[in-house]
């Protein structure tokens, strides 16, 4: 859109006619002054988690075996957060924990 106003030098009505948006919002968008893929910062509700939160959890977690065999309704019970027990799952997947992990077997035979 930046680049068909400025370069092609399409007027605003035509980009609200071919993008059907308001006039408001393709004004913003052109004295956008970051990059075209990039915001200043991140848009939307705030996480219920911050990443300190979840360092912080999977830091407990990971202190005994007990409390890395906790499954996600144990552990947000025991930790008295908030948040759901699905956003606490999704939280630690995204930091990568992944509860508790079986190790793998060593194989009986040699291949």
């Amino acid at each position: 859109m930046r680049q068909l106003y400025g370069f092609a030098k399409m007027p605003i009505k035509r980009l609200i006619m071919r993008y059907n948006l308001r006039k408001s919002t393709i004004t913003k968008i052109l004295n956008y002054d970051a990059p075209e893929r990039t915001r200043v910062q991140r848009t939307g509700r705030p996480s219920l988690l911050t990443d300190t939160q979840v360092d912080e959890i999977i830091k407990y977690t990971s202190e005994s075996w007990d409390n890395r065999c906790l499954n996600y309704t144990q552990l947000h019970a025991e930790l008295k957060l908030e948040c759901s027990v699905k956003t606490l799952e999704t939280r630690l997947k995204q930091r990568g924990y992944f509860r508790c992990v079986a190790c793998q077997k060593p194989y009986l035979t040699a291949a």
